[in-house]
């Protein structure tokens, strides 16, 4: 029951986001929901979940972009995504650095990245064998505003974490993360 009540709540989600926020006719935006903060998860299956969060940030694209990718402040203001080292263009090897229980920790990757609108990895994760990590955060221009999306996915199986586990445990320092990014793309550009 509880997985049919996320599916229709993701779908009722979708739907939402057909209705615009823009006044032009133009297919250059991202039609904006209600809610200025959105986060759930779903399990699509035992062996895959999927994460979904986004926040609305009274910026531009650039701004939200210069801000997501600044990875050298990122940990002044970020609590829990420190940021990216390594070859931070698309293909390169990076590692992607978390605050994990007190410690950060970089978490190796092939990095995806679109200049001015996406950047993430969908590979496995060498500490969860057998755990595909798809994860992404994408800006988008939404009427006179940005809908900052991040998602995720985990595929496969891990004895000790389940995909479902791995989802619902990182939720909430997604949601922080976006919070904490609104905060301080607002704070420089407001």
């Amino acid at each position: 029951m509880i997985k049919k009540l996320k599916y229709f709540c993701f779908t009722i989600l979708l739907s939402s986001l057909i209705i615009s926020c823009s006044d032009d006719d133009s297919d250059d935006f991202v039609a904006c929901t209600e809610e200025t903060e959105t986060g759930f998860v779903t399990q699509v299956n035992d062996e895959k979940s999927d994460v979904y969060t986004s926040i609305v940030i009274n910026a531009t694209p650039n701004q939200v972009w210069e801000v997501l990718t600044d990875f050298e402040t990122m940990p002044e203001w970020s609590s829990t995504f420190k940021g990216l080292e390594g070859d931070v263009r698309d293909g390169g090897q990076i590692n992607a650095l978390f605050l994990t229980q007190g410690q950060i920790i970089g978490f190796p990757h092939a990095l995806i990245y679109n200049e001015g609108a996406s950047f993430g990895w969908s590979d496995e994760i060498l500490t969860l064998p057998g755990i595909v990590d798809n994860h992404f955060y994408t800006i988008e221009q939404c009427g006179s505003e940005v809908l900052f999306i991040q998602t995720d996915e985990f595929t496969g199986n891990n004895e000790n974490v389940p995909a479902f586990g791995l989802a619902n445990g990182v939720l909430e320092s997604y949601q922080i993360f976006n919070s904490e990014l609104k905060v301080e793309v607002e704070r420089r550009f407001n």
